[in-house]
């Protein structure tokens, strides 16, 4: 018994090789022209990263700020942000060192959404 075998599956096949195409063309773009860290680094409310040099609300040479001292993030409006203000749980500042409950007198650069460094409601220390 001869067994009449062809190949179904081409246009399957030229399919998935494009697809390799394009994820190697994706990957190698993202690769040269991309920045791995802004994946894992923190940033405040308004965008600026902490820990990073030369940066600004608006990216001005008037504006520019160091964050270089300021490595940490914190959430300031916690506690407000509740069902009716959800928009303020995501309020943060770039701390020098993560700020214990009820300090006040922290080093935080500020920003458009929060214009001093508030009082910390919740313990930050490992």
């Amino acid at each position: 018994m001869e067994w009449d075998r062809s190949c179904t599956d081409i246009f399957c096949c030229i399919v998935f090789l494009a697809f390799l195409v394009a994820m190697l063309g994706v990957s190698g773009y993202a690769i040269n022209n991309g920045d791995p860290m802004n994946i894992i680094a923190p940033f405040d409310s308004v965008g600026n990263q902490c820990g990073k040099t030369k940066q600004g609300v608006d990216y001005a040479e008037v504006n520019v700020t160091d964050f270089t001292e300021y490595k940490f993030k914190h959430f300031t409006r916690l506690i407000e942000g509740t069902s009716s203000n959800p928009a303020l749980l995501y309020n943060a500042v770039c701390v020098k060192a993560c700020p214990v409950k009820g300090q006040s007198d922290y080093e935080c650069k500020t920003n458009a959404h929060e214009q001093s460094c508030p009082l910390s409601y919740y313990d930050t220390e490992v």
